[in-house]
């Protein structure tokens, strides 16, 4: 067995780094809520709380143990009280069970300091626990929508035969 996997779970650690595969989700920040679309599905899902300065710093690069301790350092948290780190965790392997989130192979250096990163201008003026609420309401009109037949090249993708 290699590192991050004990009998088919995968193991998430402070040192997990996560990526987003845009063929496979798309997510967008409006009102200190994040919305994210798992395309093959159809399913999407509400980051509520701290979820979105999670998403969003998860997104950058960060490793999981950098989320963890940067949030509970901006929400106020001694070291002691660890308050945040287990939502945090949770979150995380929940985006991964989803399929929303991957693990990444190799992680680069994040373009951001944690400290200055502006998904902290996304965080609620008192902490709340991160929340995710999944959706399967509009799964039949998500998987009728003509994106995904797009390709690089854009749409509609084609064989190159005649219409």
């Amino acid at each position: 067995m290699g590192r991050g996997q004990a009998k088919g779970k995968v193991m998430i650690d402070d040192r997990t780094v996560v990526v987003v595969d845009p063929s496979q989700v798309v997510y967008e920040t409006l009102g200190g809520e994040t919305l994210l679309i798992h395309l093959p599905s159809g399913t999407y899902f509400n980051l509520t709380g701290w979820g979105a300065p999670i998403w969003a710093l998860l997104v950058e690069g960060h490793t999981l143990g950098e989320v963890r301790a940067a949030v509970a350092h901006r929400a106020g948290f001694t070291p002691e009280q660890r308050a945040p780190a287990e939502p945090v965790q949770s979150l995380v392997e929940q985006l991964v069970a989803e399929s929303v989130l991957s693990l990444a192979v190799e992680a680069a250096a994040p373009a951001q300091d944690i400290g200055t990163s502006a998904a902290w201008e996304l965080a609620p003026a008192a902490y709340s626990p991160p929340g995710l609420t999944r959706y399967e309401d509009m799964q039949h009109m998500l998987l009728l929508d003509p994106i995904h037949d797009a390709t690089a090249a854009g749409w509609p993708a084609h064989d190159g035969s005649a219409f």
